[in-house]
């Protein structure tokens, strides 16, 4: 298609493989609150699962050529996203004569991604550069993250508009990560040899996230209040990156 042809047909793609993209997500979550005299709790469970993939190879080269195509359906153990959180929370009443407020809780996460993809090289892979035809390049990859932090602060009102605010949280991460790459031609039902071998890794870390900061109020608590003197430090890395091989074969 040339450029004249490509402005008489906007929006229009050239495409010999198309397919159904199916994206199947499940949210559910779980709220449990208790509020007594001297203390309030409160329960918050959450799960999602994402399941996403494409019914049938779908084009990648954006021609009529059998050159390259995308492949993903391979059950629902893979490219399978599933996440688990769970809250709980304490904390003093709040109220006309409480000088001193507080909130106490602990925070835990859960997740997995394995990710299962291959591209397909056709008949016409050599006009897009490729020595042989008729393969695929299958990228798995697999990672697991979870976590828990601790969490607690404290409100204190010294004068009728002058308070402070102080709190510390602690986290602990973990993470996981695997990634293959495998060679498979048509003609074989299984992967023929592995172009990226078998790799995993491993990271966790641990932070404190201390903060502090007083405020002056000049208003009422309906209206809005003038912060001074914040501090907060600490930080929370990342250390382990999702990585994933593209796919290229020599």
């Amino acid at each position: 298609m040339g450029v004249d042809a490509a402005f008489e047909n906007p929006y229009t793609l050239n495409q010999n493989e198309i397919s159904t993209m199916k994206d199947n997500t499940f949210n559910t979550s779980l709220v449990i609150e208790h509020k007594g005299q001297n203390i309030n709790f409160s329960s918050q469970t959450s799960y999602q699962k994402n399941y996403q993939y494409y019914e049938d190879p779908i084009d990648a080269d954006f021609s009529p050529l059998d050159g390259i195509s995308i492949i993903n359906n391979y059950g629902k153990d893979w490219n399978n996203v599933k996440v688990a959180t769970q809250e709980f929370r304490f904390s003093s009443p709040s109220g006309p004569g409480r000088d001193l407020e507080w909130t106490a809780g602990t925070y835990m996460f859960y997740q997995e991604s394995p990710v299962k993809q291959a591209t397909h090289f056709g008949e016409d892979a050599p006009l897009l550069g490729s020595e042989e035809i008729n393969y695929s390049l299958i990228n798995t990859s697999e990672g697991t993250n979870k976590g828990i932090a601790f969490f607690g602060q404290l409100n204190y009102q010294v004068l009728e508009k002058i308070g402070v605010i102080a709190g510390l949280r602690y986290d602990h991460e973990y993470k996981k990560q695997s990634v293959l790459g495998e060679y498979q031609p048509d003609t074989d039902a299984q992967p023929l040899f592995e172009y990226q071998s078998d790799s995993s890794a491993t990271a966790s870390f641990k932070a404190f996230s201390p903060k502090a900061k007083s405020y002056l109020q000049f208003f009422r608590k309906e209206s809005a209040l003038f912060y001074l003197q914040p501090w907060i430090s600490g930080r929370r890395p990342y250390p382990l990156e999702c990585r994933s091989f593209p796919a290229t074969f020599n």
